[in-house]
């Protein structure tokens, strides 16, 4: 998925924030929002501040969108619909 020089896609960095989210919901049985906006925000952390990375990371609008639509698809999607 990287590119010359190290770019990435942004469906994977969408992914980096959705998959987390849809692990806890559908594979854990969290339902509890509070739970899986934490578990959302240590993966939009981790992508902003990476440790392999110097703490530097990426802006992390594409990885809050995935975590948008984890927890709340109709959320997230208007969240996409406003321009963020």
């Amino acid at each position: 998925m990287a590119a010359k020089g190290g770019g990435h896609h942004p469906a994977g960095d969408l992914l980096k924030g959705l998959v987390p989210v849809l692990l806890a919901r559908f594979a854990f049985g969290v339902t509890d929002y509070g739970w899986l906006i934490l578990i959302g925000m240590a993966a939009f952390l981790g992508h902003l501040y990476p440790v392999y990375y110097g703490f530097k990371g990426g802006k992390g609008v594409a990885t809050a969108i995935g975590v948008f639509l984890g927890v709340n698809v109709w959320g997230g999607l208007a969240f996409v619909a406003t321009g963020c």
